[in-house]
């Protein structure tokens, strides 16, 4: 809907990361310089845990590399816990950062079943029934 609202010479284009794979340092370093030249960066991340280490240690090269301009971070988590009013260490973890990067944060949290790592095609349609 947003990219039909733009005008042609908006220039929307869309990078995909999977943060399994940031482990690899190249592949991290580029993810990073991309996220650094984006307008906003959206993350789909598991919640209830904190993040895990190679997504943090991503978040700061984008930190490394990004310039003093606009962005916004944004992020799909999985149903809060169970315990209303807990805080959530990823949801704190990202406010840090997105204060140090002077960015806007945005945050949902989504109820609909989101595929651990690893699940096969056929597993994941089965979900979705």
């Amino acid at each position: 809907m947003l990219r039909g609202q733009l005008s042609a010479e908006a220039g929307w284009s869309t990078k995909l990361w999977r943060l399994d794979l940031l482990g690899e340092p190249l592949l991290a370093e580029r993810a990073a310089i991309e996220a650094a030249a984006a307008d906003v960066i959206i993350l789909s991340l598991h919640s209830r845990n904190e993040l895990r280490a190679e997504a943090r240690a991503w978040l700061s090269r984008w930190l490394d590399y990004k310039e003093t301009r606009p962005y916004a971070l944004a992020a799909l988590l999985d149903p809060e816990p169970v315990q209303p009013g807990s805080d959530n260490p990823v949801v704190n973890y990202l406010k840090r950062v997105a204060e140090e990067a002077h960015a806007d944060l945005f945050f949902g949290f989504c109820n609909a079943p989101v595929p651990m790592p690893g699940s096969s095609a056929r597993e994941i349609k089965e979900r979705t029934r």
